[in-house]
């Protein structure tokens, strides 16, 4: 993790276990990220097929809808932040 990131961490008195906990999370949600956008234009591509499974497809499209969104949006802000935090 960046030092400096490190530094302001403690400085906004976040736990040191946190902070610990953060660094170990890195590779886990970069690798998040890279999934998220290898998965986006095969969801896109694919949704309307989507409709063939049931029983559980309004719900698994329901769930699909509400954080689709927000996986999208938030992928390049958390790649970012990875990238300033191995700095």
């Amino acid at each position: 993790m960046n030092g400096l990131l490190r530094f302001g961490l403690g400085f906004a008195n976040v736990p040191q276990k946190t902070v610990d906990d953060l660094d170990k999370s890195l590779p886990g949600m970069a690798r998040l990220c890279a999934l998220a956008k290898q998965l986006e234009p095969i969801i896109q591509r694919n949704y309307p097929h989507l409709k063939a499974i049931e029983p559980d497809l309004p719900e698994i499209e329901r769930i699909i809808k509400q954080a689709w969104p927000d996986i999208v949006s938030v992928t390049p802000t958390v790649e970012e932040l990875i990238n300033a935090a191995r700095d």
